[in-house]
């Protein structure tokens, strides 16, 4: 991209990072982790023409989720009412429609933009829901 003179670079994220999960917390932090690397590339490369990006997706109908959703990522009890606030599932191909809009030339005047892709998951926000709370172990006293 240096030698080029220009060039798009598009992250995966998670809706996750923009709305944060006591359920999942380390991976929250992990794609957080990403939002701020793809707003910390954009300054340095901006000169060069090299814009920077990222797309937060919601659960997307594939394999990978299906199969792993239940294991990988915890007590469904606590992981089920968040994959439970929008009744959407996204297909892969919309969410490879954004990370291709974003590449394209079309974006040419956005960068360190990050883009949920989400059915408005990010927009909604429990406080302190009593699903999470009865199922964390207690402290001592």
């Amino acid at each position: 991209m240096l030698s080029s003179g220009c060039g798009s670079i598009v992250f995966t994220t998670s809706e996750a990072a923009l709305r944060g999960s006591t359920a999942v917390a380390a991976y929250t932090a992990s794609k957080q982790g990403i939002v701020s690397l793809t707003k910390s590339l954009a300054v340095p490369y901006r000169s060069e023409e090299i814009r920077t990006y990222a797309v937060a997706p919601d659960p997307t109908a594939t394999n990978i989720r299906i199969e792993t959703r239940a294991k990988a990522h915890g007590p469904p009890r606590l992981i089920d009412p968040y994959i439970g606030l929008s009744d959407k599932v996204a297909e892969p191909g919309e969410q490879a429609a954004a990370s291709v809009f974003l590449a394209s030339d079309a974006a040419r005047n956005i960068n360190r933009a990050v883009l949920p892709v989400d059915h408005d998951r990010s927009a909604i926000r429990r406080s302190s829901p009593a699903f999470v709370t009865e199922a964390l172990p207690r402290g001592p006293g």
